[in-house]
């Protein structure tokens, strides 16, 4: 399944949530609360992300992937909500 990180196009497998699909493809996104061996909650909404046609923001460590979708990482919306 493919979806675009960033403007660039990425491919995994379904399942996969956004975070997992931006590290498998070297894109950073930052994450404090993240662990392998711990099920995602997003307790620290540091990985919080824009999708196209959502209005909230979601935290990419609790996300699904889902084919066409279109992620930012970096957008001038997340760099200005508050703390």
């Amino acid at each position: 399944m493919k979806l675009t990180i960033d403007n660039q196009v990425v491919e995994v497998l379904p399942g996969t949530t956004v975070l997992a699909a931006a590290k498998a493809h070297n894109i950073y996104i930052p994450a404090i609360c993240y662990h392998p061996e711990i099920t995602p909650y997003g307790g620290c909404r540091l990985c919080m992300v824009e999708i196209e046609g959502q209005k909230s923001y979601p935290t990419a460590c609790t996300t699904k992937a889902e084919e066409g979708m279109v992620v930012r990482t970096q957008s001038k919306r997340l760099q200005e909500m508050p703390p």
